[in-house]
């Protein structure tokens, strides 16, 4: 059957390399939860504050084969039971009991549970503290997946596994779970474990948000769609069916959490890769939150939702068809290594010279548009500001906005005396302070509006003179709540704005924002958004007048909420330019000689 197929999947790499021998293009696609499996296992009661002082080692067991695997770890079982009179054996599935003999003197702490179904196992599996993942180590068992580990993990359990390939890939050895090669590795792991409540629940954990992070419906999800998306594109090709496709390295400084910027350059990439382009994320150095290219994947997952082949160096970038600058720092790499792509970018999300004083950082950041870079600017203040600095061609994509996730809410009363303000204190562009000093005043002259601050998780309280209710940073939900309760909102904007503004459009909340820097551009004309001066006496004045005249709150909340509903791109319309705006990017260089072109990289 294997042989009369054109490609193979299957769920580990070791049976993808077995195929791959016998020449077959072969695929990887994991082993993972569905959605109600996931569902069910949340929603069990955490055991990790269990004080029974019982400790249970769990083994499942699908098929009678799985005895000589349990083998393995007999020994070690056996001197567990032996020394801890609290732990006891959990056996669910087939099992046949009497050929391990050596378990008969601790019979009266056996439990054995026939085979359930996939629904009912959560709940017996969540009775355990411990799982065991035994295996004879052969080819036979090297091309089993990491389910055993994944199913407890998702409960919290923490799980003790033979090394076999699909597990050591897994199980990060003492962090998210255990490796035993032997008895007195699976004695020493196992105990360990038996002595220590804290590391079972810590252990326990890590193994949980691994398991959401790599195993969830929609992470698979996204690794199905892409792959079949490449055996669908080979498929073609090799028919001789034109379908191209681009190798993309995006340079981006180390992403942090909360970062609209990285945020905005991962849905880029992301469309990219739908679209069947090969893309790789490349942060230009290590951060505290991640050290290594398995930690950055995993933490673009767990903060942003999004997958990629990710590295931490430039230096691990290979020819490619494009490289992507998104920051002066990164352009400057781009431009030393224009040589090793057919065209390098530059995506310019905002002027960033603004963001220092006048110095060696500001000239760096001014000159990095004079590298010789294909700029693409996000919004038009910005296409022309940077048209009158670069010595290269310069384009731009619109501002977009998910307007089936902004929009008004009728179930959500709006509030007459509701007042929000975007704290950025980490961000002088957004000239925090200066709210601050205007919402001290503005509480004076109406001292009952609610005043409620979002954006940060850092405020300086000290510098707070004021009541107000400070919600931190908010998920996208709760976002489109806030903004549908508020009678207007605050956020200021001194160079390209955030999507916050926009956003608090679609949902009918008048923005108020400073008459600074042709801002009316940004709005799209200055019957959309309330500017005000930009010194605190006049932002409070101003805001004061708008909460005293619903008119023109009405006014400028439905002229915002047409505009983005009207002139604001989609996702799809404006990154759809975004790649067209590549394929003209290559042509440009082929055809002017910009850059060496060395072929395209999968």
């Amino acid at each position: 059957m294997l042989m009369a197929c054109d490609y193979f999947t299957t769920t580990t790499e070791f049976l993808a390399q077995r195929a791959k021998l016998l020449g077959k293009s072969s695929f990887v696609l994991r082993n993972g939860l569905n959605k109600e499996l996931l569902e069910i296992s949340i929603g069990l009661k955490d055991r990790s504050g269990q004080t029974d002082g019982i400790v249970r080692i769990l083994y499942a067991s699908g098929t009678l084969t799985h005895q000589k695997d349990f083998a393995v770890a007999i020994n070690a079982l056996c001197r567990i039971l032996s020394e801890f009179s609290n732990v006891k054996l959990m056996l669910i599935g087939l099992f046949k009991l009497e050929e391990f003999p050596s378990l008969d003197p601790f019979s009266d702490r056996i439990e054995k549970y026939d085979m359930v179904s996939w629904r009912i196992l959560p709940s017996l599996m969540a009775k355990a503290d411990i799982n065991i993942a035994p295996l004879e180590m052969n080819p036979y068992t090297n091309s089993k997946s990491e389910l055993k580990y994944f199913e407890a993990a998702v409960l919290k359990i923490p799980t003790v596994a033979t090394p076999t390939p699909a597990f050591k890939r897994a199980i990060r050895h003492g962090e998210n779970g255990f490796l035993a090669e032997d008895e007195d590795e699976w004695y020493v792991q196992l105990k360990d474990l038996v002595v220590d409540i804290k590391l079972r629940q810590e252990v326990g954990e890590a193994a949980f948000k691994h398991t959401i992070s790599h195993y969830s419906p929609v992470v698979l999800g996204q690794e199905i769609k892409r792959t079949y998306s490449a055996i669908v594109c080979d498929y073609l090709k090799c028919r001789g069916v034109s379908r191209e496709q681009l190798s993309i390295s995006i340079v981006i400084p180390p992403p942090f959490s909360g970062s609209g910027g990285h945020n905005k350059i991962f849905e880029v990439a992301d469309f990219l890769q739908n679209r069947g382009h090969s893309v790789k994320i490349f942060s230009s150095s290590p951060s505290h939150e991640f050290r290594s290219d398995r930690e950055f994947v995993d933490f673009i997952r767990a903060k942003f939702g999004f997958s990629f082949n990710s590295y931490i160096g430039v230096n691990k970038i290979r020819p490619c068809d494009i490289l992507i600058a998104t920051h002066h720092s990164t352009a400057y790499s781009v431009a030393e290594m224009i040589k090793s792509c057919v065209a390098g970018f530059y995506f310019v999300q905002d002027y960033e010279p603004y963001f220092y004083p006048m110095g060696e950082e500001y000239i760096r950041s001014e000159n990095s548009y004079r590298l010789g870079l294909y700029h693409i600017c996000y919004g038009n203040w910005l296409l022309g500001l940077i048209r009158k600095q670069a010595n290269s061609p310069v384009t731009w994509i619109p501002f977009y906005l998910n307007k089936e996730k902004y929009h008004p809410i009728e179930t959500v009363q709006r509030s007459k005396a509701r007042l929000i303000y975007f704290a950025r204190p980490d961000m002088p562009r957004r000239c925090f302070y200066l709210g601050a000093d205007a919402l001290y005043l503005f509480h004076k002259m109406l001292p009952d509006v609610e005043i409620i601050l979002f954006g940060t998780n850092c405020l300086p309280k000290e510098k707070m003179l004021f009541p107000y209710q400070d919600m931190g940073v908010l998920d996208q939900s709760s976002l489109v709540k806030l903004y549908n309760s508020s009678t207007a909102a605050l956020c200021f904007t001194t160079t390209n704005p955030s999507m916050a503004p926009f956003e608090m459009m679609a949902c009918g909340c008048p923005v108020v924002d400073l008459d600074f820097n042709d801002n009316h551009i940004t709005y799209g004309g200055p019957a959309n958004v309330f500017l005000v001066p930009p010194d605190a006496k006049s932002v409070a004045k101003e805001l004061a007048f708008l909460f005293q005249d619903e008119g023109i709150r009405q006014k400028i909340a439905l002229n915002g909420n047409k505009y983005v509903q009207e002139k604001m791109a989609s996702p799809e319309e404006a990154l759809k330019r975004f790649e067209e705006i590549l394929w003209h990017g290559i042509r440009f260089a082929e055809q002017n000689n910009l850059s060496c072109l060395l072929g395209t990289s999968g």
